[in-house]
């Protein structure tokens, strides 16, 4: 079946935004004079979303506690998180293919639409996308659940199974799964192992720069 649209996770999938949520998080751990946290150990965390990340941070204190830190963080992470995000390579190439040959395209993402709206409007990609559906455009839900990529789906006009998800975790494969909807797994993301995930999608690539070969043989 021809694809009619090609929808994308955001973090670890379109763009890079670990430096400026590890730097988030570090800058806030040096104001309450606690060690900095490396690479390594962040991504076992990350990939939950940030709020496991502040949880594992700050694990002794009350859950009270933690909610007000992962506030703060949010509010340090917007101050900074177009510092060093970047595209991975090959995705804005995909992107300007999609636009040239008029397929629509879209995010669903489980970052808060008021983060994720200034981050694609940065990357001047805010008026290009069909649509950016995050938690609050479907009354809370995240992914894995699959009404944020059917929610998409009717935005476009189209069924699940005449579009294609592109994303990085088990909640995008797990969506993709639950909507019926053609799923390629990009295992360049935030997950720290991918090999039992990549049994979960139809098709699986290592570098953004195979995106858009897949999504031509397969998809498009």
């Amino acid at each position: 079946m021809l694809t009619k649209a090609v929808f994308f996770d955001l973090d670890g999938t379109l763009l890079n935004t670990f430096p400026d949520l590890l730097s988030a998080a570090n800058q806030q751990l040096i104001k309450y004079h606690r060690p900095v946290i490396l690479e390594e150990e962040a991504k076992k965390y990350l990939y939950h979303g940030s709020t496991a990340l502040i949880n594992y941070l700050f694990e002794e204190l009350s859950h009270e506690d933690r909610q007000k830190l992962y506030e703060e963080y949010l509010k340090i992470y917007k101050e900074c998180m177009t510092k060093k995000t970047h595209f991975y390579p090959g995705i804005l190439e995909t992107l300007n293919f999609l636009d040239e040959k008029k397929i629509p395209w879209g995010v669903i993402t489980n970052k808060m639409y008021f983060l994720a709206a200034p981050l694609l409007q940065h990357f001047n990609l805010m008026n290009r996308a069909l649509c950016l559906v995050g938690p609050e455009t479907v009354n809370g839900k995240r992914k894995p659940d699959p009404d944020p990529l059917l929610y998409a789906c009717k935005l476009a006009k189209i069924k699940p199974e005449e579009a294609v998800y592109v994303g990085d975790t088990y909640t995008d494969t797990g969506a993709a799964k639950a909507a019926h909807m053609p799923m390629v797994l990009v295992r360049y993301g935030y997950m720290p192992d991918y090999q039992e995930l990549s049994h979960e999608a139809d098709y699986c690539i290592d570098k953004g720069t195979e995106l858009l070969v897949t999504l031509q043989k397969y998809f498009l």
